[in-house]
């Protein structure tokens, strides 16, 4: 085999490695749109756990996690006053960065996302809006 083929297949081996270790970047931003306060927000998305305390009314928190695949949101809301919420939403995959809002209410928890292709500077996204599935769990399961 050719010396310059060789080197040339050993360079692109290298490039194609890097691209797979790369990974998108997701972030989100939890809006508490209700009159109590949040006692514990608990957020997971890509084998990341957020753990959220004493969210005002009107208050946010914001959470940073890197994209590793397939993956949607985990939440659970419990509030001062005992109630509880619990929702499955949104969708992210790798190849693309995310900066999605989920706004908690009274009675449910929505989800605002927005894509924004690799990298940042290209145009192309996508915004959409969905509702919870409506699961309410009894156990929180607090990780760390």
């Amino acid at each position: 085999m050719n010396i310059q083929f060789l080197q040339f297949l050993r360079i692109f081996v290298c490039l194609v490695l890097l691209a797979a270790c790369s990974h998108s970047r997701g972030e989100f931003v939890l809006i508490n749109k209700t009159r109590d306060v949040i006692k514990l927000a608990h957020v997971e998305i890509c084998h990341d756990a957020f753990d959220m305390e004493n969210i005002g009314p009107g208050e946010t928190r914001n959470g940073i996690f890197y994209v590793r695949g397939d993956s949607h949101y985990e939440v659970i809301i419990d509030f001062a006053n005992g109630k509880r919420l619990s929702r499955e939403l949104g969708y992210v995959t790798d190849g693309f960065n995310f900066k999605d809002t989920l706004e908690v209410s009274e009675t449910d928890i929505l989800f605002y996302g927005h894509t924004v292709q690799k990298p940042p500077e290209t145009s192309g996204s996508k915004t959409s809006k969905t509702s919870g599935s409506g699961l309410v769990t009894s156990n929180l399961g607090v990780r760390s």
